[in-house]
C-alpha cells in the first residue's frame, strides 16, 4: 500500500509541475522537454512495478521485446540506420514491454482518476481559453501539441465518465471540455470529442433521453465543421496536408506485393527521393543524418507509418497487445473498444501510438484498481 501511494503521488506531482510550466509557459527554459520527462515518469513507475507482471501479459513482453531488439540488429548493425531514425519507427515497442509489468497495479482508485481529472480539466481549460483570448497562440498548448495531448485528456474524460453515476459526466465537465476542444482548434481532437459524446450518450437510447443526446451531437458536429473549415485555405482540399500525406504514402506503396502489405518494407526503408522531395515542406521530420533522406515519420499519420514499417500484421499484433493489456484489467469490452477507438482517430493524423501521451494513458488505465473496475455497473 506504501508503494502504491508512493506511485500514485508521484504521478500527481508530476502532472502538477509541468501542468504549472505548461500554464506559463516556461517549457522553452527548460533543459529537456516536458515530453522526456513524461518518459522519465513511465520508466520510473514501471521499475517500481517489476515484479508485478501476470503471466498473460508475458507473451505480449516477449514478443514485442524480440520483434524491437532484432529489428534493431538489423536496421542499425547491418543497414547502418542512424538510432534516432530508427526509435522514432520502434517507440510503441518500447512501450508495450514496458506496459506489460502494469496490468496487476492498483496505485489509482476512482477518486484518484477524478482528482487527475479534474486537475488536467482546469489546467487545459485556463491555458486554452487565455491563449486564445489574448491572442497569444491559436493552437493553445500545455504540454505538447494539442493533437498530441487532446487524446489523453479525451481518454481520461472517457474514464472519468465511467466512475461516474449512469457512466454521464455532469454538465458543467461536459461543457468544459467542449470548450477547451473546441479552443484547440484541432479537427482531429474535435473528431475524437464527438466519438465520445456518440458513445456516451448513444447507449441504450430511451425516449426521454434521446433529444438531449441528439443535441449534444449537433452541437458537437457543428464545431468540429467550423473548426475544420475554417483551418482550409482558398485551395480547398488540396489545402489538407494530410491528403499530401496519403498521396505520397500511396506512391511509395504502388510496387508492393501482397506481403509488403502483410509486413511492411524493409526494417526499416527510407522513403524514394521522390517522396521526401515531395514533402519538402517539413524539414524537421528529415533524417538525422542530415543527407536528405526522410523515412515513415513524415507521414505523420501513424496508420500510414505502422503500415509501411511494421505492415498489417505489426499494425494487428498493437491493437490486439492493448486490448489484451486492459482486458486483463477487467474493463469492459465496451469501454476497451472505445478506447481503442480514441486511439485510431488520433492515429488518422499524427502518432497515438507512438505517441508518449498513448503510453501515459496506459498508464493511468493499467494502474487502476482492479476491483474497483469489477464493480462498476
Amino acid at each position: 500500500m506504501h508503494l502504491n501511494g508512493f506511485k500514485r503521488g508521484l504521478i500527481f506531482f508530476w502532472f502538477i509541475v509541468l501542468s504549472l510550466v505548461g500554464l506559463f509557459a516556461l517549457k522553452n527554459s527548460l533543459p529537456i522537454k516536458p515530453i522526456h520527462l513524461f518518459e522519465l515518469l513511465i520508466v520510473a513507475i514501471v521499475l517500481l512495478s517489476v515484479n508485478n507482471i501476470e503471466k498473460p501479459a508475458v507473451p505480449i513482453f516477449i514478443v514485442s521485446s524480440t520483434y524491437l531488439v532484432f529489428s534493431l540488429w538489423y536496421a542499425v548493425e547491418l543497414n547502418g540506420v542512424h538510432i534516432l531514425d530508427f526509435l522514432l519507427a520502434y517507440k510503441i515497442f518500447i512501450y508495450l514491454p514496458l506496459l506489460a509489468f502494469l496490468t496487476n497495479e492498483r496505485f489509482f482508485s476512482r477518486s484518484s482518476v477524478e482528482k487527475l481529472f479534474i486537475l488536467l480539466l482546469i489546467t487545459f481549460f485556463v491555458k486554452y481559453s487565455s491563449d486564445q483570448v489574448f491572442s497569444i497562440s491559436s493552437r493553445p498548448v500545455v504540454f505538447r501539441e494539442n493533437n498530441y495531448e487532446l487524446m489523453f485528456l479525451a481518454v481520461m474524460f472517457y474514464l472519468y465518465t465511467f466512475f461516474t453515476p449512469n457512466r454521464k459526466p455532469p454538465i458543467l465537465v461536459l461543457l468544459l471540455v467542449l470548450a477547451i476542444f473546441f479552443l484547440s482548434g484541432s479537427r482531429s481532437a474535435l473528431a475524437i470529442l464527438m466519438a465520445i459524446i456518440v458513445l456516451i450518450y448513444f447507449k441504450d437510447i430511451k425516449s426521454y433521453s434521446i433529444i438531449p443526446a441528439i443535441f449534444i451531437f449537433l452541437i458537437s458536429l457543428v464545431t468540429f465543421l467550423l473548426v475544420f473549415f475554417d483551418r482550409m485555405d482558398e485551395r480547398g482540399v488540396e489545402s489538407i496536408d494530410r491528403l499530401r500525406f496519403f498521396l505520397v504514402f500511396v506512391s511509395e506503396t504502388n510496387s508492393w506485393s501482397f506481403i509488403n502489405y502483410l509486413i511492411g518494407a524493409e526494417r526499416i526503408s527510407a522513403l524514394s527521393e521522390y517522396g521526401c522531395h515531395s514533402l519538402k515542406d517539413y524539414p524537421d521530420l528529415f533524417s538525422f543524418k542530415e543527407d536528405g533522406s526522410c523515412y515513415s515519420v513524415i507521414f505523420h499519420s501513424y496508420i500510414l507509418r505502422v503500415i509501411y514499417d511494421h505492415g498489417i500484421i505489426g499494425f494487428l499484433f498493437i491493437l490486439f497487445a492493448v486490448y489484451k493489456l486492459l482486458s486483463l484489467k477487467g474493463y469492459p469490452k465496451k469501454f476497451i473498444f472505445a478506447t481503442v477507438i480514441v486511439f485510431l482517430l488520433n492515429a488518422l493524423s499524427v502518432s497515438s501510438f507512438n505517441s508518449v501521451f498513448f503510453a501515459l494513458s496506459m498508464v493511468v488505465l493499467l494502474g487502476v484498481n482492479k476491483t474497483e473496475i469489477q464493480n462498476v455497473k
